[in-house]
């Protein structure tokens, strides 16, 4: 199959995943939880221009008392989870809104394009050119193009990953940092192996069906690198300082701790943290509770804080 035809999604399952992305669409709306004290602006919206047509982004401010609000602030680019079908980026409204309240920066959120109507790689070609755009923005935007991370969870985990991946075969632009948090990191495992000591995991092998015979509709290509960062025979080399975030019982745990183990044994800078008694979506629920869901976020905050540290010299 040609690379530019989109492999065919059977029809009832075009239907079901339609389905799906419009109800869970509806239902993942922001938690209205708030993690921090601190009041920031409602987010700006910007339409990026991409390979793949004009993709929403959402850009929230940082509160002028964060650490690395002074100057120019660096920017966090967050991608949503949803099993790359939901399309709702303000469901990390907590986490994006206490990263530029508490960590400085600004926040970046993509709307990027989900199955069924688009399929691998649509989504993480349009997430590098977010980047890219984020990169050259800094003048126009009044943020640090040079200071730069990457996160999500679920599948914006993995696609912050993929980001990751271009980035490093395009040799631009650098990234200072990244987070993920439950990341999907091999999408040749069979939905048969998506397996948990709980009776009615999150991610279960329907669940797992569902997003292979959609966005991954082509077999032949689930074994890309690209689409599975665990098998990029170069995926340390395309690491910057990255934070893993995973949860006990969630099914994706065991491929997530393959490529903690493997990343670091091939010397790149990885740092682990696994929730215990967790499943899959703990850091996007409200159920969770804002204890578990604020120290979640003071992770991540505190990962950016480190690394997004020092500023770019302004030119003469």
């Amino acid at each position: 199959m040609n690379a530019a035809t989109p492999a065919r999604i059977a029809p009832l399952t075009w239907l079901t995943a339609a389905t799906a992305k419009f109800v869970l669409s509806a239902l993942a709306r922001p938690l209205r939880i708030t993690l921090t004290e601190r009041t920031i602006g409602e987010p700006e919206v910007v339409h990026v221009p991409t390979r793949h047509g004009r993709v929403r982004c959402f850009v929230h401010r940082p509160h002028p008392d964060a650490p690395l609000a002074n100057g120019r602030p660096p920017v966090h680019i967050n991608i949503h989870g949803g099993g790359f079908v939901i399309t709702e980026p303000r469901q990390d409204d907590h986490l994006t809104t206490y990263l530029a309240a508490e960590a400085g920066t600004v926040v970046v959120n993509i709307d990027y394009s989900t199955a069924p109507q688009a399929r691998f790689p649509v989504a993480e070609e349009q997430c590098f050119d977010v980047l890219s755009w984020v990169a050259g923005s800094g003048d126009t935007m009044g943020w640090d193009g040079e200071r730069i991370s990457l996160g999500g969870g679920s599948a914006g985990g993995k696609l912050a990953l993929s980001t990751l991946q271009l980035a490093h075969r395009a040799g631009a632009p650098p990234v200072r940092a990244a987070a993920v948090v439950v990341p999907l990191v091999d999408a040749t495992i069979p939905p048969q192996d998506y397996t948990s000591v709980l009776p009615r995991p999150e991610i279960s092998p329907r669940i797992a069906r569902l997003v292979r015979d959609t966005y991954f509709a082509d077999a032949q290509r689930r074994a890309d690198p690209l689409a599975s960062p665990l098998l990029d025979p170069d995926i340390a080399a395309a690491l910057p300082p990255l934070l893993v975030i995973s949860a006990e019982h969630d099914t994706l745990t065991p491929q997530i701790e393959r490529f903690v183990e493997r990343a670091s044994a091939e010397g790149a800078p990885v740092a682990h943290r696994c929730f215990e008694g967790r499943d899959h979506g703990f850091a996007a629920q409200r159920a969770t509770g804002t204890a578990v869901l604020r120290e979640c976020a003071d992770l991540i905050a505190d990962h950016l804080r480190t690394h997004l540290t020092h500023a770019t010299p302004n030119p003469a």
